[in-house]
């Protein structure tokens, strides 16, 4: 299960992902960004819970980033 909130948060910050518990994640997106940019911060934020980075500390948050980006870029 996934909540999604439109929250202010700083600039900078697109959005992010916490897990709650086990299948439960909060993604927060930045409400100041335009619905488009959102939209694609979501399917950066989607890509990392179907990547399951949650348990991965064998890599690095670039790599996990760049990982996310590629997923959301390809439609999720």
């Amino acid at each position: 299960m996934c909540k999604v909130l439109v929250v202010e948060l700083p600039a900078g910050i697109e959005g992010f992902v916490t897990e709650l518990r086990a299948g439960r994640y909060v993604v927060c997106l930045n409400s100041r960004l335009p619905a488009e940019e959102r939209a694609r911060a979501l399917r950066h934020e989607v890509a990392h819970i179907r990547l399951n980075h949650f348990s991965q500390d064998n890599k690095s948050i670039q790599e996990m980033e760049q990982e996310a980006d590629l997923l959301a870029a390809m439609g999720n």
